[in-house]
């Protein structure tokens, strides 16, 4: 050995009991550590033996533990571990020299251990060695068959039927007792009462593994590319209690993958891993030093709070919260695949609706074209049967002259025909006029689907139970005929031409003495005349011009506290004045309307300009304030004109024939004295018809008024009369063109066109729409002033 002439003792038993690996060539140092030093020692033969020699140490406490160990090992079939032959008492130290005080030594194989293994394949051949049934005696039982060390602390391995109390009493007590810490030990006494420990082990089985007992990397190496291990200091317990040292092995995915696919990760691993890794914290304290002294506190400062109650409340509490978490998903599922097949309904009853609409529409227009067929076969046939000079006046004033070309807007020349072929004409047309019941049918499905979406908005709670009452039965009455605007079908209200403002007809007419306030009290939504300050200054009137003063002051004061809202941001002192005006504005122009309805007449008549429904500022601020009414609102619109529009046809139809025999009146000539007494007779009856009609227009027309408040909020009726100044706000021309815009947006949905319904260009800041929130995240904004 290097050239000694003595073999010393381990050498001596190398020669003696291993002659096949031949004589000794020469030994090298392979390291050591405080307790320990390693020697690789060279035969003649060519094969090595690695030698361990503990100076001063028993062999029975140190080398036999690793060497039982390793056999143990060994003798699973499973990963790669060094064979031993032998360890023994040693005389004095390897190759001479000072200390010749004894000790101990081990030899065992000598592996050619290079390079870092697979770490995947290092976990399935630590599952296979834990899996591997112990080969002892005492099959079932917690310990070891010796004593052994991990590192230089001893480890106790006595035979113990209980895996817990084996690691209370062998493991944590043992290394708190040989660390003598009373800090230490007084963190630990709640953990080593009997029956905390144990509430880690709930609901799982502990079965004895052969444990490696110190698996760190510098205990881990590859042989032929193949995992090994060595350095033991093994004992049959839980095949948990080897991660104790993962700290310190640089396990990664792969390694846990790989084990977990023969071991599945059981419920409380994780705080067994601390139990775990607090015994080797302990050892490296009392190996090293007050360095490990802070981990251990931590970890005896967390495993305490772990008793049988809390544990199993946390890990009851974790199942339950898995089944809650599993039962939203499956909750959020159902509700999503439920929201999308009610989606689908909704838009197959559109699309079904829709076409019904079509279909209605294509029916009018069938049966228009046959009525105008009728009309223009009347023309060839009165035209034939006239002189060609007479012919010729009657197309000029039919709309166009025969010699010139068609212009646009005008009407198209009928060809002349000989009377038997224009009389063959109408009689054929005549045959296919529709019958008055299809004329009804058609103009009833007209308004039918609008009529059926107002009803099903006034069931909606946002709507209040005042929108309940029932739309008018059918149309069909009141829409057929109309003079000045009294009246425009809900029907044709996207193609018409703009009603006019009804309120100012009756000061117009010179009738407006004659109009009863009162009757409004039967309109729901008007509020009754009850505030004794309003009363008593318009008992002060003198005249209608302080109403108009009145009204041209409040719209001052709006256009100075609007601005300063827009200014502030619409700040809540901003917005409360804000509503102050609007709310006042409001109550005078109800107590008016019932107390001095002829001063409303009056206002109306000089606060709107001539030909209102053609003014354009009206589209305008529809366009502007149709986006922030929603779905609901928008029913309750459609739903107020058609019913405001049906009362005035009925009215305009009553009052036609009233007003042609009072023409008549006009051109005919004084007669007898009893004629004219009868005429004035007949003149007086004509008047209070006219009258009341009057009367029916003025409370249809605050009825629409009225039932407009719902929609809107306040502080959009204070940019409406903001936006109109210095007029009034039409509300009839203004809800005529919200109807309008809906009936567009609806035409060009039918045709598979969408519209945004935001208008093109938003107002300009001065002017924008304050404290309603955007379309896309509106809420119902049908709530009451």
């Amino acid at each position: 050995m290097a050239g000694a002439k003595e073999a010393d003792g381990a050498a001596a038993w190398i020669q003696e009991h291993l002659p096949e690996f031949g004589r000794i060539t020469g030994t090298k140092f392979a390291g050591g550590s405080s307790w320990s030093s390693a020697y690789i020692y060279s035969m003649d033969s060519g094969r090595q033996l690695f030698v361990k020699t503990a100076l001063g140490r028993d062999p029975e406490a140190m080398f036999k533990g690793e060497a039982e160990g390793l056999r143990a090992m060994h003798a699973t079939q499973t990963i790669r571990v060094p064979e031993v032959y032998h360890y023994g008492p040693l005389p004095g130290p390897p190759g001479g020299g000072a200390l010749r005080g004894g000790g101990s030594f081990i030899v065992m194989e000598c592996l050619d251990m290079r390079g870092r293994c697979d770490q995947a394949e290092l976990g399935r051949q630590m599952a296979r060695m834990h899996l591997a049934e112990p080969q002892h005696d005492h099959a079932g039982q917690f310990g070891f068959v010796c004593d052994n060390t991990i590192g230089g602390t001893p480890q106790p391995n006595p035979w113990t039927d209980d895996w817990v109390t084996f690691f209370r009493e062998h493991r944590l007590r043992h290394q708190l007792k040989l660390a003598a810490n009373s800090r230490l030990n007084q963190l630990a006494e709640p953990l080593l009462r009997p029956g905390a420990m144990e509430s880690l082990f709930g609901g799982i089985q502990v079965k004895p593994s052969v444990l490696h007992g110190d698996l760190w990397s510098g205990n881990i190496a590859a042989v032929d590319g193949q995992p090994c291990i060595f350095d033991p200091a093994t004992y049959y317990g839980h095949h948990e209690a080897e991660w104790g040292m993962s700290w310190c092995a640089g396990f990664g995915a792969a390694f846990w993958s790989g084990y977990h696919e023969l071991i599945p990760r059981e419920p409380g691993f994780d705080e067994r891993a601390d139990l775990y890794t607090l015994y080797h914290k302990l050892n490296h304290y009392n190996l090293f030093g007050s360095g490990y002294l802070g981990d251990c506190e931590r970890l005896l400062g967390r495993l305490p709070h772990i008793h049988p109650q809390v544990l199993a409340a946390k890990l009851a509490a974790a199942r339950e919260k898995n089944r809650l978490a599993q039962q939203r998903f499956r909750q959020r599922r159902r509700q999503r695949q439920q929201e999308a097949g009610e989606q689908c309904e909704v838009l197959q009853q559109e699309i079904e609706q829709l076409e019904v609409e079509i279909e209605a529409l294509r029916a009018q227009n069938c049966m228009y074209q046959r009525v105008l067929a009728v009309r223009d076969a009347m023309l060839q046939t009165f035209t034939s049967m006239q002189p060609p000079e007479v012919q010729a006046a009657s197309l000029q004033q039919a709309g166009a002259a025969p010699a010139q070309p068609q212009q646009q807007g005008q009407t198209v020349p009928l060809p002349q025909l000989p009377a038997p072929e224009a009389a063959g004409g109408l009689a054929h047309a005549l045959s296919e006029l529709p019958s008055e019941g299809e004329l009804e049918a058609a103009e009833q499905s007209a308004a039918s689907a609008e009529m059926q979406a107002a009803e099903e908005a006034a069931q909606e709670p946002q709507a209040g139970a005042h929108e309940g009452a029932a739309v008018a039965s059918s149309g069909a009455d009141g829409l057929q005929g109309s003079s000045s605007g009294l009246a425009v079908s809900e029907a044709g209200a996207a193609v018409g031409s703009a009603p006019q403002s009804l309120l100012g007809e009756a000061h117009r007419s010179g009738v407006a003495s004659s109009l009863d306030g009162s009757a409004l009290q039967e309109v729901e939504e008007v509020p009754p005349p009850s505030n004794k300050a309003l009363l008593a200054r318009i008992q002060s009137w003198a005249g209608p011009e302080d109403l108009l003063d009145f009204v041209r002051q409040w719209q001052a004061e709006l256009r100075v506290s609007y601005q300063a809202a827009d200014a502030a941001g619409f700040d809540a002192g901003s917005v409360a004045e804000l509503e102050a005006l609007v709310q006042r504005m409001t109550e005078m122009w109800w107590h008016v309307g019932q107390l001095r309805p002829a001063y409303l007449s009056y206002l109306a008549h000089v606060a709107l300009p001539e030909n209102s429904g053609q003014l354009a500022l009206w589209r305008e601020i529809a366009s502007e304030v149709m986006p922030y009414i929603n779905d609901t609102g928008l029913a309750l619109v459609r739903r107020s004109w058609h019913n405001y529009s049906k009362r005035l046809a009925k009215v305009a139809v009553g009052v036609s024939k009233w007003v042609q025999k009072l023409q008549a009146y006009a051109v005919q000539q004084p007669e007898s004295l009893v004629i004219n007494a009868q005429r004035a007779l007949e003149l007086a009856e004509i008047s209070s018809h006219i009258a009341a009609a009057v009367q029916e227009e003025y409370v249809a027309s605050m009825e629409l008024v009225a039932r407009q408040f719902p929609v809107s909020n306040i502080l959009l009726k204070a940019y409406t009369n903001y936006r109109c100044a210095p007029y009034l706000p039409d509300i009839v021309a203004i809800v005529y063109n919200i109807v309008c815009l809906d009936s567009e947006q609806r035409a060009a949905e039918a045709m598979g066109e969408y519209r945004p319904r935001l208008p093109a260009s938003r107002p300009a800041p001065s002017s924008r729409i304050p404290g309603v929130p955007p379309p896309e995240a509106a809420a119902d904004t049908t709530q009451q002033p």
